[in-house]
C-alpha cells in the first residue's frame, strides 16, 4: 500500500514528467528532469514508470491543480474579518450578553448541532469582537459543520486577538489537517 508520502513524490514525478510533455521545461533540460524524477521515485520507493497506472481508479488531478486549490485558500484566509483600526471595547452589559450568547452556542455544540452553535457564537462576537475565546469557538463549530475556510478565518481572527490562546492554533492546525486529507484524497 503507497503511504501518503508516496502518493505526494508520485504527484510531484508526474508534474516533472507533464511538463516536459507539455513543453514547459526546455527541451535541453529535459534530461535533468528525468534524472530528478527517477531519484525522487526511488528515493520513495515508488514505480516512475508505473505513475499513471498506480493512480487508477482515483479522482484525476494533478499536482498544480491542487497547488491552485492552496493558493487560492492562501488568498482567502489573507483576508481577515479583523480591523487593524481601533474600536471602542464592549460595555460590561454586552460583554455579559456575549457569554450568554457563548455558553449557548457550547451546549449547542454538545448537542451536535453546529450551524445554531455558529449563529449563537456569532451573536457573541456581534457584541464583544474583542474576545479570542468567541472566534476559536466558532471555528471550532465551522469545522464540525465541514466550513474549513470559515474556521480557518475565525481561527486566525482569533490569533490575532490573542497570540497567546493556544486554542485559536488548535482550531487552525484542525483546518490544515482537514485540508491536507482533501489533498491527499485528491
Amino acid at each position: 500500500m503507497i503511504d501518503n508520502k508516496q502518493k505526494l513524490a508520485s504527484k510531484i514525478c508526474q508534474f516533472l514528467q507533464q511538463s516536459i510533455a507539455d513543453g514547459t521545461i526546455k527541451a535541453d533540460d529535459a534530461e535533468g528532469i528525468e534524472v530528478a524524477t527517477q531519484c525522487i521515485a526511488e528515493a520513495f520507493g515508488i514505480d516512475a514508470n508505473k505513475l499513471e497506472q498506480d493512480e487508477q481508479g482515483s479522482k484525476p488531478t494533478n499536482l498544480l491543480s491542487i497547488f491552485n486549490v492552496f493558493l487560492a485558500t492562501q488568498k482567502k484566509l489573507g483576508s481577515d474579518n479583523i480591523s487593524s483600526e481601533p474600536r471602542s471595547g464592549p460595555t460590561d452589559a454586552q460583554k455579559m450578553q456575549a457569554e450568554e450568547f457563548k455558553a449557548a452556542g457550547n451546549k449547542l455544540m454538545a448537542g451536535k448541532m453546529f450551524p445554531q452553535a455558529i449563529e449563537k457564537y456569532t451573536q457573541a462576537i456581534a457584541l464583544d469582537a474583542t474576545n479570542a475565546v468567541y472566534f476559536a469557538n466558532r471555528a471550532a463549530a465551522h469545522s464540525q459543520d465541514g466550513n474549513h475556510d470559515d474556521a480557518a478565518v475565525d481561527a486566525r481572527s482569533s490569533i490575532k486577538l490573542d497570540p497567546s490562546y493556544s486554542k485559536g492554533y488548535s482550531r487552525l492546525g484542525l483546518v490544515l489537517l482537514a485540508w491536507l486529507d482533501f489533498v491527499i484524497f485528491l
